[in-house]
Parts: structure tokens; sequence; C-alpha cells
């Protein structure tokens, strides 16, 4: 059986309607890089998420992950910030999910900081967590 593709899992389980994440972000969840500035609205909330760490068990169907959420809110405050971050947390944490891609077995935040952007100065508060993923 092949690996998931974590980030699809990953993805489809933040954009999945329904949730406070989703009220929030609705469609605006992105894998590595930041859309084009004109496709991101000052006013809106989002999340870029990115895997810093990988591990693949010798059975080759489940890896183990390490996420990096970047949480910016819509007005561009830590307060913002920090609210789209308790939606990211109601939705993950301690929870799994099985979706068109795979399953994600539990989800367990790691901690979260305020930073800002060095390039565009937004503040967003970064999640991590760590998730074992599977097809």
């Amino acid at each position: 059986m092949p690996q998931p593709n974590v980030q699809s899992v990953v993805h489809e389980w933040l954009t999945t309607s329904g949730s406070s994440l989703y009220a929030l972000c609705a469609g605006r969840v992105w894998h590595s890089a930041y859309p084009d500035i004109a496709d991101w609205a000052e006013d809106t909330a989002g999340i870029v998420f990115t895997f810093p760490a990988t591990t693949t068990p010798a059975n080759g169907q489940t890896e183990d992950v390490t996420v990096e959420f970047r949480c910016h809110g819509a007005d561009r405050t830590y307060s913002a910030a920090q609210a789209v971050a308790r939606a990211l947390y109601d939705l993950l944490h301690n929870k799994g999910v099985a979706v068109t891609g795979g399953s994600v077995q539990k989800a367990l935040r790691k901690g979260n900081q305020d930073l800002a952007d060095p390039d565009t100065g937004w503040p967003f508060t970064l999640s991590r967590y760590v998730m074992s993923i599977e097809n």
C-alpha cells in the first residue's frame, strides 16, 4: 500500500465545512507557500502549513509528522491570529479523522507562539502539532 499524501489529508481536514475554523478561514488554507497577495485580502483569516519533520515506519503505510500552522487573523492583530489558532485547536487537538485521501489517527498540539512575518509584518500564531497519518 502506498504512503499517504499527508499534505492532501491535512488540507482536506482543515477545509471541511461545519467547524469554527471553516467559519473563520473557509478555503483559505495553503500548504508550504503563501498565495499571491491578490488572492488573500487583508480582511480575511487564513492558514499556511508546512511539514518540518516526518518519519516513515517500516510498514510504509503510516507517516508520523510534525505540522506547523501559521494562523493569520482577519484584522492582522495577534488576538485575531490567536482566535484562528484556538479554532484550529478545537478541530484538531486529541482528535482524528478519516478523509478521502487517508486518515489521521490522532493530532496533538505541541505548542503555540506569536510571531510576525518578516516580509509582510503580518502577525500570526505558529501552532505545532504531531500527527500519525495513514492510508
